[in-house]
């Protein structure tokens, strides 16, 4: 009965009837469509954060109470033997060492505070494998002493992929330290902010000016599947 009272007022006015159920039909699609937008677009942080953070890092005590300042101390004394015993680990697939702080890149031409990052070439392959694809100019990383930075920090810099440039920092002792890598490629991200200020580097570059040798690093890095 009141099936048939519906249909019978439906085809009543077939135009007024036609106008409410488009209207529902696309309110609920762009609902739907957002939705959806919404899930995948928190999906691919999530994925991106857990490729480049890791899902579980590893650091020495008290370096979390600093993190936001990317300090130089204190780091965790890195060997093969910690990273072995690390990969064993049921759970890990992989182990990444991972070296960070703020450092001051010039060119002959301007001076920019910039946050370093340094990894080996195959671990920065893996984490930022989207600035792999977004390279404008040069290319990834693949080799000791060099160094990628976002298109906007090249333009102010001036440089272009095979220049030099000179990273000024503080060491763990107080001290003025520099290095002068070679720009091995200028990538360009969809995030202003990372072209401006992130610099990528092989591990070992990042560990000269800092003057403590060749096992010193920020975190680490551990993948698990």
């Amino acid at each position: 009965m009141l099936l048939r009272m519906a249909l019978r007022d439906l085809l009543r006015m077939k135009k007024r009837s036609l106008a409410v159920i488009s209207v529902v039909a696309v309110s609920v699609l762009l609902l739907q469509f957002g939705a959806s937008y919404v899930d995948g677009f928190r999906d691919k942080i999530q994925k991106q954060t857990v490729r480049e953070s890791g899902h579980l890092r590893i650091a020495a005590r008290g370096y979390d109470a600093k993190i936001d300042l990317l300090p130089l101390e204190p780091n965790l004394r890195w060997n093969a033997a910690l990273a072995d015993s690390l990969a064993r680990l049921p759970f890990v697939r992989s182990v990444r060492p991972m070296l960070r702080f703020g450092a001051l890149v010039n060119s002959p031409e301007r001076t920019l505070e910039m946050q370093l990052a340094g990894t080996t070439p195959d671990a920065a392959r893996a984490i930022w494998g989207r600035l792999e694809r977004s390279v404008v100019d040069g290319a990834f990383l693949d080799g000791p002493n060099q160094v990628m930075l976002g298109n906007n920090a090249a333009e102010l810099l001036n440089i272009r992929a095979g220049e030099k440039i000179i990273l000024l920092t503080s060491d763990v002792y107080g001290g003025m330290s520099a290095v002068e890598p070679v720009v091995r490629g200028v990538f360009r991200s969809l995030n202003e902010d990372e072209d401006a200020t992130l610099l990528l580097a092989e591990l070992g570059t990042l560990q000269k000016p800092r003057a403590r040798g060749a096992c010193d690093f920020g975190d680490t890095r551990t993948y698990c599947p």
